[in-house]
């Protein structure tokens, strides 16, 4: 991230200008995540040393440079640092020696944004004070900034050192625990912000640190009580707000979690982070227009953050009303916005240009944990030809889990990269000489696109996560099929090149502790239920409509809506009030939050007969679970790969009746099959075991089609990379 100009808002999103903030300190390592960390940065992002240089008298020079230097810190005491950094250069330049001068100057050019000369100047003032605490803790808080994790903690650690025990101390035991969690170390950065807090109780900004900590390692109960106590002393922290509010977000709280970003946005209208999270909510709510309105908002804040850019980007997939040129086009200005800017930092690629060599395959993700994308992913990962392919993941993760770790140890090399910055974790690609990398985000959350936007592998490829275009001209192809994207029709809305691959885009793992199929539950309750447990955001109002037509054209009828977006009383009764005005009365909705375990929500399909998947933007996973669970799911046909899933998992099945073309028809489809419990008890019975022997889990047959891909795109590069001779 390019630093803000000094009237920008400060990255720490403390809400005051960059000049009068942190200067350059506390934006990277928390820009892109929905949270925010709170730094103690002292005057202009460190400490000024307020020593009077050598002891003894001083004469002639000597004594005109100490005077101009004390000048220099009653100037910046005041905020006038352009004025402070003329003396600061004023009593260097009589007394080139001054420690205390450099290190002020240090801080002062740091305020300015001229980096590497106060990076300058705190090493030459260490050269000549190699035991100055407050210079090394200045000097990490520049490394820290600017991305230089490791050099941040050495220095934080020296300055510690020399200084134990002091509880101004409390700061840097603050700021190193930020350095070590921008290195993904939780349980060390948890014991410097303990530490920070045994030295000083009232320390709101370490409990707001901490509980951000807590939330790194899923533990959303510890970071609530950590964000309250920091409420407890400073009610009116709009930082512990906000984080409080991802925290019930976290929990499926979405009531309290919108009345903290709320909260947060009370007490600073301006602050970019929290218009950003109010729009992740209100899109799990289906709130669709009012999330982009927040996001837009953000944006106009803060342009460099790229948090709510890829937010608005993924609410457009939710909007069927939404001309695909416009959203096209959406992705073609993300582009030329962050991705141009990047273009001279893209190397010549080296990577020996044998077509039958072993390739070196990337994979990049902030997903390979218990995540749907997890569930596709994984299959082929153990079914990679290892004397053909020698695979790399790049995890973007900060939370581990058990599949986690059963995916590293699938993976030839694991590359930790939180931490690490866009050009960083660009380098360790090239360094591995990496000849395709795949993204499996998409412009969805913790994503590493900018990263892509370097250019760092020879051929780079978009799947799986994300069911559009990426719209980065560096992305050479998006995988999918030709049911997904039927040819001629989604081509034109693509910076990539589409590669479809033979049946199928995907292979679904089945759950491995998935519970037995039960009977149809019609038959028992007297009614059909129909179910969908998809996200909130992908139920709008259109789609209410229709499934509303279906509740009443089958009487009794019942449907269950199931999500985390639903953890709320207000997001229920909306979706409540929404079916009463299209007739459908409350008593016939069931309305469910988030279950506590996998096995808990596959048992909820014992209780549904049909499933109805959403559009424009379809189910994956849930279409999957559904027809595991032995029931069949009803689809509509959309224009893009974002309502065309469902026609690529039920043509795959052998289940084209339940697809249609219009509204119309998809309600048709739904009613019939309601009024058919015969054949509804027999795909009951059916649909794992034709699920099982379909392309949709043939995971050695899928991995095969998708290395085959590969070794072509392979081919086709090399091909163009050898230089041509032509006869004369």
């Amino acid at each position: 991230m390019a630093n803000p100009g000094r009237n920008q808002p400060c990255p720490c999103g403390s809400g005051k200008k960059f000049k009068q903030c942190c200067g350059v300190f506390g934006g990277q390592p928390h820009i892109n995540q929905p949270r925010t960390a709170q730094q103690e940065p002292g005057p202009n992002g460190g400490r000024y040393n307020v020593g009077h240089g050598r002891p003894g008298h001083q004469a002639g020079p000597l004594e005109e440079a100490q005077q101009v230097y004390q000048l220099g810190n009653a100037l910046a005491a005041q905020g006038k640092t352009d004025q402070a950094v003329v003396h600061y250069e004023r009593a260097l330049s009589l007394n080139p020696d001054h420690a205390e001068a450099h290190n002020n100057l240090g801080l002062a050019l740091a305020a300015q944004g001229r980096i590497d000369q106060a990076v300058s100047h705190y090493e030459r003032a260490l050269s000549l004070k190699p035991d100055d605490a407050q210079t090394h803790y200045n000097l990490g808080n520049v490394h820290r900034a600017q991305g230089r994790i490791d050099q941040a903690v050495s220095h934080y650690e020296r300055a510690l050192s020399l200084n134990p025990g002091d509880a101004v101390n409390a700061k840097a035991h603050n700021n190193l625990g930020l350095a070590l969690a921008a290195q993904g170390k939780m349980d060390q950065a948890i014991a410097q912000y303990e530490r920070a807090l045994s030295l000083n109780r009232d320390y709101v900004k370490a409990y707001n640190n901490l509980g951000l900590a807590y939330m790194a390692q899923g533990k959303t109960d510890q970071a609530v009580i950590q964000y309250e106590r920091a409420l407890s002393l400073n009610p009116d922290d709009f930082l512990a707000h906000n984080n409080l509010g991802n925290a019930f977000r976290a929990q499926g709280r979405m009531d309290q979690a919108m009345t903290h970003y709320e909260r947060a946005l009370s007490l600073n209208p301006d602050y970019a982070l929290a218009h950003n999270n109010l729009g992740s909510v209100l899109v799990l709510q289906g709130r669709i227009d009012q999330a982009v309105a927040h996001y837009e908002r953000a944006l106009s804040l803060w342009s460099d953050n790229i948090a709510p850019h890829h937010g608005l980007l993924l609410a457009l997939n939710y909007v069927d009303s939404k001309d695909p040129v416009a959203v096209y086009n959406a992705h073609l200005d993300f582009a030329r916005r962050r991705e141009a800017p990047l273009s001279p930092l893209i190397r010549a690629h080296t990577n020996d240009c044998s077509t039958s060599r072993r390739l070196r395959i990337g994979y990049v993700s902030s997903d390979f944990r218990e995540h749907s994308v997890s569930y596709f992913f994984e299959p082929v990962l153990a079914h990679h030809d290892r004397d053909c392919f020698e695979i790399f993941c790049y995890s973007n993760l900060f939370q581990e889990d058990n599949v986690t770790e059963r995916l590293r140890s699938r993976a030839d090399h694991w590359r930790h990269i939180i931490g690490l910055s866009d050009e960083q974790c660009a380098q360790q690609i090239r360094d591995d000489q990496i000849d395709i990398l795949i993204d499996l985000n998409g412009h969805t959350g913790h994503n590493r696109l900018l990263v892509f936007a370097r250019k760092p592998a020879p051929i780079q490829v978009t799947w799986l996560g994300y069911p559009n275009t990426t719209g980065l001209s560096a992305m050479d192809y998006r995988l999918t099929d030709g049911f997904a994207d039927p040819v001629g029709m989604t081509e034109h809305f693509h910076s990539e090149q589409l590669i479809r691959l033979p049946e199928c885009f995907s292979c679904y793992r089945p759950p491995r502790e998935a519970p037995e199929v039960s009977g149809l539950p019609a038959w028992e309750k007297g009614y059909v239920m129909f179910g969908s447990f998809n996200n909130l955001a992908k139920i709008t109002r259109e789609v209410m409509a229709v499934w509303a037509k279906i509740l009443q054209a089958v009487p009794g009828s019942r449907l269950t809506l199931k999500n985390s977006g639903l953890g709320g009383n207000s997001a229920q009764q909306k979706v409540r009030e929404t079916f009463t005005g299209l007739g459908v009365t409350p008593e016939r909705l069931e309305l469910l939050g988030s279950d506590p375990s996998q096995r808990a929500h596959l048992e909820r399909y014992q209780h549904i007969d049909i499933g109805l998947d959403p559009f424009p933007y379809n189910g994956a996973t849930t279409t999957c679970e559904a027809l595991w669970m032995g029931v069949p799911v009803v689809t509509l046909a959309g224009r893009a790969h974002a309502g065309r899933v469902g026609v690529s998992q039920l043509s795959n099945l052998g289940l084209t009746e339940f697809i249609g073309h219009t509204t119309e028809e998809y309600a048709v489809i739904s009613t019939r099959l309601a009024s058919d419990l015969e054949r509804l008890s027999q795909l009951r019975v059916e649909l794992r075991s034709r699920l099982a022997a379909s392309p949709l889990t043939q995971a050695q047959r899928f991995t095969n089609n998708l290395e085959d891909a590969y070794r072509a795109m392979w081919k086709d590069w090399c091909l163009k990379s050898i230089p041509q001779h032509v006869a004369s």
